[in-house]
């Protein structure tokens, strides 16, 4: 039998075992006890290292954290996970809109203050239950300034096609853009803080926006935006509003 007695895995022996077997089997729980030792992001210390690691749930109400939601992450903190991450909250306005990438309209809406109180309750539940929580702030591939704007595709280039169902950029950005997307992060990271969120995680992957910039495959800019040599300098030169703006925690996960 194997018990876990607070955060030490032990071995019961079986009397019908025998001394070796248990040995073996000690060494190979042994291997694995870091698994539920804890772990410290920043200044966030996680009871141990499992982690549920974000993705589009679709459990939202015109962007809106529901109760199905709040329920689909409180019973993974029962579950005894270290780290729950909350995936795409979107941090451009898409009210009103139909995005082409049909997986925006199931993200969390996090760019404007009506959105605190249900991340509040997720990070309300999960804490409840001794599990820390992220947010992955993201943009797809269509993105616009304000509510008075269209939904565009936009990229760091035109000349590259977009994610699926998308097809070519109908705009490319302008410096000043670029500044407005930096300013979006940095508002929706404060948003999260004041709903009492304990880590701040950019999705820079899978072809995303911020993933477009950083790669030479699709960024043939020449303005000073183009990729670097080191392009992750670009994105902690980004993060600043961002750090700024969630200052209470140090803990910024990239992925």
């Amino acid at each position: 039998m194997r018990r876990q007695h607070g955060q030490k895995l032990e071995i019961i022996p079986n009397t019908l075992e025998t001394c070796g077997e248990v040995i073996e089997r000690s060494l190979a729980v042994a291997k694995y006890q870091k698994l539920v030792e804890p772990f410290k992001i920043g200044n966030v210390e996680l009871r141990n290292r499992f982690v549920m690691l974000p993705m589009t749930i679709e459990k939202v109400d015109n962007y809106h954290v529901t109760d199905d939601l709040v329920d689909f992450y409180e019973q993974r903190a029962k579950g005894h996970a270290g780290l729950i991450e909350i995936g795409s909250c979107y941090v451009c306005d898409c009210f009103g809109t139909e995005p082409k990438y049909h997986t925006t309209t199931g993200a969390c809406g996090c760019w404007d203050d009506e959105f605190i109180p249900g991340f509040q309750r997720i990070a309300e539940v999960c804490h409840k239950h001794g599990s820390k929580v992220a947010a992955q702030l993201q943009l797809c591939y269509e993105w616009r300034a304000s509510g008075d704007d269209p939904l565009l595709s936009y990229a760091p280039s035109k000349d590259v096609p977009s994610g699926p169902f998308v097809g070519m950029p109908e705009r490319e950005y302008t410096k000043e853009e670029i500044a407005e997307v930096v300013k979006q992060y940095g508002q929706a990271a404060r948003r999260c803080k004041d709903a009492g969120i304990d880590i701040i995680e950019i999705h820079a992957g899978i072809g995303y926006m911020v993933m477009r910039f950083l790669s030479k495959y699709s960024n043939h800019r020449t303005d000073g935006r183009e990729p670097r040599p080191l392009p992750l300098r670009d994105h902690r030169r980004d993060s600043q509003d961002l750090r700024r703006r969630h200052a209470d925690s140090r803990a910024h996960l990239c992925r």
